[in-house]
């Protein structure tokens, strides 16, 4: 899990901050910064699905949930897991420092 790997994390906010995120993301925001659960985020978002880059640490629940509405995804794997198997996330990761890259990466594909 990764918030058992506190060097690999940074809030939403520290993120937004960073120029090399900012230039391919309009914002950052978390489904609880936007008054969201999970299943709705894509309504109170105000964006399309393939507008969204989702990051999450579980395979199933991050990454196939956001693919079945045809979001962008990033695996944040700090514990080096092996893929469970499905269509994999667009790009993993192991450090949010890493976050930059995978998504310059996703926009120019």
């Amino acid at each position: 899990d990764a918030a058992e790997d506190k060097g690999a994390l940074a809030p939403a906010h520290d993120l937004a901050a960073n120029a090399q995120v900012n230039r391919y993301c309009a914002g950052i925001k978390t489904g609880k910064e936007i008054g969201v659960e999970q299943g709705n985020t894509l309504e109170r978002a105000q964006v399309s699905a393939n507008e969204i880059v989702h990051v999450g640490d579980n395979p199933e629940h991050d990454v196939l949930g956001a693919q079945q509405v045809g979001m962008h995804t990033v695996w944040m794997n700090s514990q080096a897991h092996e893929w469970p198997g499905g269509t994999p996330a667009d790009r993993d990761i192991d450090n949010l420092q890493q976050l930059p890259q995978a998504i310059a990466d996703i926009a120019g594909s």
